[in-house]
């Protein structure tokens, strides 16, 4: 059972504990043995075997075999079977080993000096604008013999493939599932399940649909001890410290399924916020015949933030978990840039950092475009706009329902609560424009968006891995079928600025036991967005007619 894993653990230390007392116990028997056995070695080989009187003699005998056999002498290595040096793993290679260093780096280690540390993607020293020796960096020679200065670093900063093809996750959001329900105790069983199924087939993935590095766009674990105002109702009548205790644990279950992604495919995580409280006085708006009521919304950064908006408190408690907030890596002559952009959304906690972050974000554009990258792709948790790059909060009115539980009946979440607000956004949008950002990638919606920019930068959100929220206009933002998956990029590294993308639904032999309350949401949500198509079809011809 995941959610008692560190049961298991504390029983395995235990384990491993004893077997080491035993092993030394063992040699330490075995070598007085043998320097009793150099003392008087006339002794024993006279020694019968069938003699009672000398029990420890044959009982020693008998483990140490062919040494204690008369007439063979035990000062003498003839006899003894020597293991193969070759065969011999001395310490030292097993920590430079490609499987030990990813699998000690696959969390807070992989994301660090501002960049990726993983054998299967060597950076360059400036990858992430640190001037750091890598750790990880294959060398060649031009030819044997040369001289050091010949030999070539080989780094993902140069193009070696044709194509290439990494997996966009978001919203794994362990608890959220839960939220709304009665429950006698907390469980994520389903968002297990669904990580589960989403990393067996990321590891099916072989020869040239094989990832170079899988990223989950935040929103990692649900729950966190500022949930004490949460829509979600169960979370309000939990104290502190047991919000605390469910937090540490959707944390460790998190890291159990996804350390099961084949170490030789990096995993990355963006900084996410989740941090939801009603307003302390609701306002009620008519929308056709349906009753919305207004929330306001928090966003703090972070694993699940204390507070109502990054701080850098909140910033270090995520980097303790998962590394490095904000990165940059190469992948076969693509330049990756990892944001945590909740800094955009809220940045008064945090002005230092967010001003250092947007400084080094300025410096990260030009170095990828001197470095002559063939896309630049930006990755962090909120999507920058959901339609336009100019869309102002008060002009979106669109809204997506709530779940059962969060809040009164009629409860929907603004959409605009999900993007970057446009006096944060401009700032960015000015940079990915000049500097020719390919795409910006994010999750945070729970639901599907394709669109573009004015002068044609992608911006791409990616849906959940848990919970699916449907727009009251999402047949306007993509046409990708709602529910639980992952998003396939490949990348044409020899064209400048080409890719495509496919949502990839997990698959449906694999069942995710949502209880009886989901799939009736799930229903409603197909029906809702199989209407939002029909109205859109309508209106089309009547404008042609």
């Amino acid at each position: 059972d995941v959610v008692s894993t560190w049961q298991r653990d504390v029983y395995l230390r235990k384990l491993r504990r004893d077997i080491c007392r035993v092993a030394t116990e063992a040699r330490l028997e075995q070598d007085n043995a043998i320097g009793s056995l150099k003392d008087d070695e006339d002794t024993w080989e006279n020694t019968s075997l069938n003699t009672s009187s000398d029990l420890e003699s044959s009982i020693f005998k008998r483990r140490i075999g062919a040494l204690a056999t008369p007439g063979i002498d035990p000062a003498s290595k003839e006899h003894v079977r020597l293991p193969k040096t070759s065969r011999i793993m001395r310490l030292s290679d097993v920590v430079i080993s490609k499987k030990f260093q990813s699998r000690i780096n696959r969390f807070h280690a992989a994301q660090r000096r501002r960049t990726i540390n993983h054998p299967s993607l060597p950076q360059p020293p400036m990858a992430g604008g640190e001037n750091n020796v890598p750790l990880f960096q294959k060398s060649s020679s031009l030819k044997e013999g040369a001289a050091d200065k010949n030999v070539v670093l080989c780094t993902e900063i140069k193009r070696t493939l044709a194509k290439h093809r990494f997996v966009i996750t978001a919203d794994t959001q362990y608890g959220i599932m839960m939220d709304g329900y009665a429950m006698n105790e907390p469980n994520w069983d389903n968002e297990i399940k669904i990580s589960r199924a989403c990393v067996e087939q990321i590891n099916a993935m072989k020869g040239e649909n094989r990832p170079k590095f899988v990223i989950v766009c935040g929103d990692l674990v649900d729950t966190h001890a500022s949930f004490s105002k949460s829509l979600a109702t169960w979370k309000n009548v939990m104290e502190s410290w047991e919000r605390d205790v469910i937090f540490d644990q959707q944390v460790k279950d998190f890291k159990l399924v996804w350390s099961k992604i084949d170490s030789d495919i990096p995993l990355i995580f963006c900084a996410e916020i989740m941090m939801l409280e009603t307003a302390p006085h609701l306002k009620v708006s008519i929308i056709g015949n349906q009753s919305l009521a207004m929330t306001t919304w928090r966003g703090g950064c972070g694993n699940h933030d204390v507070g109502n908006r990054p701080t850098p408190q909140s910033i270090d408690h995520w980097k303790s978990k998962f590394g490095d907030d904000y990165l940059a890596w190469w992948v076969n002559g693509t330049y990756c840039i990892g944001l945590n952009n909740n800094l955009f959304a809220d940045p008064t906690g945090a002005k230092q950092m967010y001003k250092d972050q947007l400084k080094w974000l300025e410096e990260r554009l030009i170095y990828g475009n001197e470095e002559g990258a063939s896309h630049i792709f930006i990755f962090g948790h909120y999507p920058w706009f959901l339609q336009k790059e100019t869309e102002k909060d008060k002009h979106v009115k669109s809204s997506s329902a709530a779940p059962v539980g969060w809040g009164p009946p009629g409860t929907a979440i603004p959409d605009s609560y999900f993007t970057v607000p446009l006096e944060y956004r401009v700032v960015a949008m000015k940079l990915f424009k000049k500097y020719n950002v390919t795409a910006c990638f994010s999750g945070h919606f729970h639901q599907n968006v394709v669109t573009k920019s004015s002068w044609g930068m992608d911006m791409i959100v990616t849906g959940p891995l848990s919970m699916t929220f449907s727009s009251s206009v999402q047949s306007d933002l993509s046409d990708e079928e709602l529910g639980v998956g992952m998003r396939i990029v490949d990348v044409f590294a020899d064209e400048k600025g080409k890719f495509t993308h496919e949502w990839k639904l997990l698959d449906e032999d694999k069942p995710f036991m949502f209880g009886e309350s989901m799939m009736q949401r799930a229903s409603m949500i197909k029906a809702a967005s199989m209407m939002q198509r029909i109205k859109k079809s309508l209106c089309l011809a009547l404008t042609k007619k």
